[in-house]
Order: structure tokens, then C-alpha cells, then sequence
């Protein structure tokens, strides 16, 4: 038995918190995405309301999304600063994932060592790690999603029901990754069925109460979407041009790395034997899980980023079984005198295998990150541009535009309820790329563009080394030089 459960899984949480906040101290800006939630979040504080109908984003545009994130967000932000709220809340609430972790795989395996073990790996998954260092809901989805898979292990207690359901609401009014929860019951359900196994009345009662509100708040709220876009919205609208930069093909390889090799190679093993041999109901349930978060990947439903790390998290509970295996195998061996040096040496080799890279793709990360001398640009843009403005830039630009400048954006990354996107990207991929003064400058016309920006996102982006209109120094003024600014100064009669 492990003395001081509580006191290790805290110092597990604050080991875990240290790690993400000596990256999100250190670090001056925000991943693009983070800009959108500050946007709501300040509009919240400030009326009450998200942002639904935004003036700057596509030059006027409406939004549809959940805003539980954001407005938890905005009721922290009352009690303590916006910074901080920024920089360290969304880092405890990721945190928080080793603590129902801990609890999961207590109850599945009633072995506290593999809990402990499998609470430190999940807080260094490389994946989820590295992507959830901004204002990203994931960290917020992911401890709540393991939560509700452990309050239905415990259906059978009253509490344990009410929490179940008080949950679910929150994570159907989140994000729409809830989907990804309510599928994965009901592929529980089915490998259930098949394998001629029982489910608890109240288990099916918590799901299908869980699957009916979820699916009514996403009907709800996506339908007007679903009518403009049709099988598109599936993919969120996004250009066909970049479509493959979202929803990267899910490969073997790239898995192990961003997961893991250890805790991955470990838990395919799990995986093939409760499958074929004990088919407990836990494990079952995080099986379904696994195989509903692969097809996902496999048909490029979501972010390769957030498959993996639900993928990831997954595999983490299942770990807890390894490990518990991998001891009894010790026992039964020569060396099984030196069962703690092997311990340890496993702590090690995940050090080795999971950490480092967590660290690796944590800095690669902040170095997507827009550049401080970006911010000051935008700082400038602010102080010498009208407030009718209208700034071209690499869509991954544009959330930064609007919330730093304040001014408006032909184009960014909220795809859902634009018309003829795909025209829109090829505009302005062709007014970085072409050649010519004429066009470059009729299809700024048409959006009545006043300013142009050169990141190196954009250079990376349309695939570029010099963009042809910076040389027309007549029609296109240089305002700011890193990065550089242009204004438009020429226009066609």
C-alpha cells in the first residue's frame, strides 16, 4: 500500500503546473487561436455576452459557437487579473487532468501504485502538452471528458449520478468535441452487445440522457450552419487549398512520437488482450474510445493535435493495466528482488520518451507563436490606421489583427458561415503571389483592403520567398519594416 496518496498526487499536479507554467510565464504572446478567446472573453466581461456578431472578422460576419469556456473564463477574470487568467488558469484546469486520471485508474485496476504512475504519464503526453499551452477549451475538455468517464464507472451511487449529469451539460455547452464523448458510448454500448455482456440500467439511462442533450445543443446551435454548407460543415468550411493542414493523414509514426512509444507500444498489448480475453467493462468502455478516436482520425473529422490527445489520454488509463501486469511479471522472474530499481528504471525510460518530447514540441510550439515585433506592428497599425481599416494577412494572422489592432480582416481561421471561402483564400493567395499590379490590385478593391502584412507565416504559408507587390513602391507604402506593413495607395478607376 502507498503512504501519502494525497500528498504524491499533489505534488504530481504541481510538478505537472510548474512544467506548463514555466512555459506560459516566459513566453510574451499567445498561439493565434488564444486571440479569439481573449476577443470573448473581454466582450463577455464587458456586456455580458459572447461576440456573436463581429464587425472585424471577414469585414462583418456572425458566429456559432459554445461559450461555456469563455465565460468561465470572464467570471475568473472578477476575481482575479486578466493576465493571470490568461497565463495560469487554463494550465491548472490541464493540470487537473493527472487528478481524474488518479481516480479513473484507482477504480479500474484498485491499485494505487499504477494510478500514481499512469497520473504522472498523463500530465507529460507530448501532444496534449505542447497544444494546450494557450487558451485552448482542450484543456479544459480533455480532465472533464476522464472525469465523466470515471463518474460512469461509479453510476450505481446518487452523487456520483448527479455529477455524471451536471457534467455533461457543461461539456455539451463547451465545445463540439462533446460528440466525440457521446460516440464513443454508444460504440461501448454496441462491443457490449456483441460480446453478449450486460450495461447497467443506469449506465445506459446516464448515456443516453448525456447522447440527447449534447446532440440537441449541437443541433441547435450548428443548424443554420449545416444548412449554408451542407457535407462541408462536417469540415468546418474550411478552403479546400488547406484543408490538408488541418486534418493531416493520421500515420503510425507520427502517433508513437506525439503520444509516446512506451505508453504506446504498452497499451496496444492492453488492448489486444482485455479484447480477446477478459473484456471487462472498463476496459471495453476505453476501447471504444480508442476506436471511435482512430476512425475520427482516419476520416479527418478533427485536428490530428486533438485526436491525438484524445487518443493519448486514453491510452494513459489503459496504461494503468500495463503496469500492473509488468509487476506481476517481475514477481514471477529472477529479478524480481530489484522490482523497485525497475521502477524506477520505467520512470526513466518514460522521462526519456514522453518529457523530453513534451518539452521538444512545447518550444517548437511557442515558436509558431507571433513574434513580439508582430505585436508592436499591430500596436502601430492601431495608432496610425483609420477605424474603417481593412488588413490583408495570412488567414493564421487574423485573430491577432482583431484583437491587437482592432482592426478589420478579410480573412482567419473561423471558417463556418463565410460565403465562397474558397474564392476568398484564393484572392489572397493570389495577391501575394501574382505578378501583376493591375490584378493585385482589383481584387484589394473588392475587399477594400487598406493595408497588406508580410509574416513569415504568410511567406511559409503561399510558399514564398518575395512577395511581388512590395516592389511597386508607388501603390504600396511600407509603414512598418519587421514585419513589413504596406498601405495601399493606388486604386483603379
Amino acid at each position: 500500500m502507498v503512504k501519502n496518496q494525497k500528498l504524491i498526487i499533489f505534488l504530481i499536479f504541481m510538478i505537472t503546473l510548474a512544467a506548463r507554467l514555466s512555459f506560459t510565464l516566459t513566453s510574451n504572446t499567445f498561439d493565434s487561436e488564444s486571440y479569439f478567446v481573449m476577443r470573448q472573453v473581454e466582450h463577455i466581461r464587458a456586456t455580458g455576452l459572447p461576440l456573436y456578431n463581429d464587425p472585424l472578422s471577414y469585414g462583418g460576419r456572425e458566429y456559432q459557437f459554445l461559450p461555456f469556456f469563455h465565460y468561465l473564463l470572464a467570471g475568473i477574470s472578477f476575481i482575479l487579473p486578466l493576465d493571470f487568467v490568461y497565463r495560469v488558469i487554463p494550465q491548472l484546469f490541464a493540470s487537473s487532468l493527472v487528478i481524474f486520471v488518479y481516480l479513473f485508474v484507482k477504480e479500474f485496476t484498485k491499485d494505487i501504485l499504477a494510478a500514481l504512475f499512469s497520473s504522472f504519464i498523463s500530465g507529460f503526453i507530448p501532444v496534449f502538452f505542447a497544444s494546450t499551452l494557450g487558451l485552448s477549451p482542450l484543456s479544459f475538455i480533455m480532465p472533464m471528458i476522464v472525469l465523466l468517464l470515471y463518474l460512469l464507472l461509479k453510476a450505481d451511487s446518487p452523487a456520483h449520478t448527479y455529477l455524471f449529469i451536471a457534467g455533461s451539460v457543461i461539456l455539451a455547452l463547451t465545445h463540439y468535441y462533446a460528440a466525440l464523448l457521446v460516440t464513443g458510448f454508444f460504440v461501448y454500448i454496441a462491443l457490449r452487445k456483441v460480446d453478449d455482456l450486460d450495461i447497467k440500467k443506469e449506465e445506459l439511462e446516464l448515456i443516453l440522457f448525456s447522447a440527447f442533450f449534447t446532440f440537441f445543443v449541437l443541433l441547435t446551435i450548428s443548424k443554420r450552419a449545416f444548412l449554408m454548407h451542407g457535407i462541408a460543415f462536417i469540415w468546418q468550411n474550411i478552403p479546400k487549398q488547406i484543408l490538408n493542414n488541418y486534418f493531416a493523414d493520421f500515420s503510425i509514426i507520427n502517433a508513437v512520437y506525439q503520444v509516446g512509444p512506451i505508453l504506446f507500444l504498452a497499451t496496444v498489448y492492453i488492448i489486444y488482450r482485455e479484447s480477446f480475453i477478459t473484456k471487462r467493462k472498463p476496459t471495453t468502455l476505453l476501447i471504444s474510445f480508442a476506436l471511435t478516436t482512430m476512425a475520427i482520425l482516419y476520416f479527418k473529422l478533427i485536428p490530428i493535435t486533438v485526436g491525438l490527445s484524445f487518443l493519448s489520454v486514453v491510452l494513459v488509463l489503459l496504461f494503468g493495466e500495463f503496469f500492473i501486469l509488468f509487476l506481476e511479471f517481475v514477481e514471477k522472474t529472477k529479478v524480481s528482488q530489484y522490482k523497485n530499481l525497475l521502477i524506477i528504471a520505467l520512470i526513466i525510460l518514460f522521462i526519456g520518451t514522453s518529457v523530453l518530447p513534451s518539452i521538444v514540441l512545447a518550444n517548437a510550439s511557442l515558436e509558431m507563436s507571433p513574434s513580439s515585433q508582430f505585436l508592436q506592428a499591430m500596436e502601430y497599425l492601431k495608432r496610425i490606421s483609420p477605424a474603417d481599416a481593412v488588413v490583408m494577412a495570412s488567414p493564421e494572422d487574423g485573430h491577432i489583427i482583431t484583437k491587437v489592432a482592432n482592426r478589420s480582416v478579410v480573412m482567419d481561421t473561423n471558417f463556418i458561415q463565410v460565403r465562397s471561402i474558397d474564392q476568398r483564400y484564393n484572392d489572397i493567395r493570389s495577391v501575394y503571389r501574382i505578378n501583376s499590379d493591375i490584378n493585385t490590385i482589383r481584387i484589394l478593391q473588392t475587399y477594400n483592403v487598406t493595408f497588406l502584412i508580410i509574416t513569415d507565416r504568410a511567406k511559409e504559408e503561399f510558399n514564398i520567398e518575395r512577395v511581388p507587390f512590395a516592389q511597386n513602391r508607388n501603390c504600396f507604402r511600407e509603414v512598418w519594416r519587421n514585419p513589413p506593413v504596406y498601405k495601399v495607395e493606388c486604386h483603379l478607376e
